[in-house]
């Protein structure tokens, strides 16, 4: 009688060996009890941080590899248009493939609507920006003078394991993320840095939600600049403080 039991036995752990491996519907969560996947070392031989890309071909144009969480990295590869009367080609979109023990087995095709060039390697990396502990993709660009450092960005969703483009903060400018669930923006629009912007927002049902935003403006009748400070109450910003910019 214990050889049918210890035969089903075995029978049930492969069948939930199955289901949890690669191929299955794994746990939107970075589970333990797996080696962890190296990037690599960067130029001066130092293994690369938890998060970040490393260029793994230069050959016709860089391809990445970006780490989105312990156990799962995305192969980022981008796509040209043919060359047009110039020689130039223009970037279509990025091709990202998924290493690791979640790599969902498929290969997506992310768009962005904007014309680029050919990329350099420091063009695409991966940061936390919402705090959940996975990764999100940029892609850099320029936006306006060069104290604005904008990117497109498509932030990580465990739920479907794909990239989801991001509008509000492919718009903005020196995004940051200041605390779980939130980030930081910053903008220098004029007057030789003194017109300034900085906001944060926070997700609120997987919306960003503004929450606060500091204005600076010049003032020549001041002989320097103003500042005004807004909190969100309830539905709205207010005014919270203004006055002379402090040094």
């Amino acid at each position: 009688m214990q050889r049918p039991l210890a035969t089903l036995a075995l029978v049930v752990l492969a069948a939930l060996t199955l289901a949890c491996g690669p191929g299955g519907d794994s746990p939107a969560v970075d589970t333990a009890g797996v080696s962890d996947i190296e990037l690599g070392a960067d130029e001066n031989g130092q293994p690369m941080d938890t998060q970040g890309c490393m260029i793994a071909d230069s050959a016709g144009g860089y391809t990445w590899r970006c780490r989105v969480g312990r156990h799962l990295v995305a192969r980022v590869t981008p796509s040209y248009a043919a060359p047009d009367s110039n020689g130039s080609r223009a970037l279509q979109w990025l091709v990202v493939r998924y290493e690791g023990a979640l790599a969902p087995r498929r290969t997506d095709s992310l768009e962005f609507g904007e014309y680029m060039n050919r990329l350099e390697p420091y063009d695409v990396s991966t940061a936390d920006l919402d705090g959940d502990g996975w990764a999100d993709l940029r892609l850099r660009h320029h936006y306006g003078i060069a104290a604005n450092e904008g990117h497109y960005v498509w932030r990580w969703q465990p739920s479907g394991k794909r990239f989801a483009w991001d509008g509000l903060l492919s718009e903005e400018t020196n995004v940051s993320p200041d605390s779980t669930g939130c980030v930081q923006t910053f903008g220098s629009i004029g007057h030789g840095g003194q017109d300034q912007i900085e906001t944060h927002y926070c997700l609120t049902n997987d919306e960003w939600v503004e929450v606060a935003r500091r204005e600076q403006q010049w003032s020549d009748s001041l002989g320097g600049a103003w500042e005004t400070y807004y909190e969100r109450r309830g539905d709205s910003l207010v005014v919270v403080r203004e006055g002379p910019a402090q040094e």
